[in-house]
């Protein structure tokens, strides 16, 4: 896959970034990320379960995540298949729609059937911060797929749904330290 970011560098020098490798890069943040966030869990859980609002919190972060590894990895599996150009990026979009929404879904109707008590528990600030940036994901996919956006727009849609997934590692993490 012969694509390429480009951008001024310190000197004024062009350096240009390997798309396929940024994103292989993200695979393996993403990758990482689920490492640390199983250990973390095995060594955290009390009376073996979460609470409900930490369990949402649980289900958005691995979703994520997986979200991000399946996002960096298909246009990369798709560009062995060479496929190229902007419609690489339609077809990763819409396939990473496809795959990314059910989890989506069954967050929401989860998060919608938690007890009024529990939800309290998840700061509307958290709860907020999580919804607005999945539809910005999902928002930015669909430029994508529409041809209006590339590369650069479906890789900062993976990058947010990092942060995403960081935000609701850090607060379950605050909880218990706190």
């Amino acid at each position: 896959m012969a694509i390429s970011l480009t951008g001024a560098g310190k000197g004024g020098d062009v350096v240009v970034m390997d798309i396929p490798t940024i994103l292989i890069g993200i695979s393996q943040i993403a990758v990482t990320f689920l490492g640390f966030i199983a250990i973390f869990f095995v060594f955290t859980r009390r009376d073996g379960r979460f609470s409900p609002s930490d369990a949402m919190m649980v289900r958005t972060l691995l979703n994520a995540s997986v979200v991000v590894l399946f996002g960096a990895l298909i246009p990369v599996t798709y560009g062995l298949f060479d496929l190229t150009g902007a419609f690489l990026w339609q077809v990763s979009a819409a396939t990473l729609t496809v795959l990314g929404t059910p989890g989506v879904i069954a967050n929401a109707v989860l998060h919608a059937r938690m007890p009024k008590g529990e939800r309290q528990q998840v700061a509307p600030l958290h709860a907020f911060g999580n919804w607005s940036l999945t539809l910005l994901v999902f928002v930015l996919g669909v430029m994508v797929m529409a041809g209006w956006a590339g590369a650069e727009v479906y890789v900062l849609a993976l990058i947010i749904s990092l942060f995403v997934a960081t935000l609701n590692f850090v607060t379950i993490l605050l909880k218990r330290i706190l």
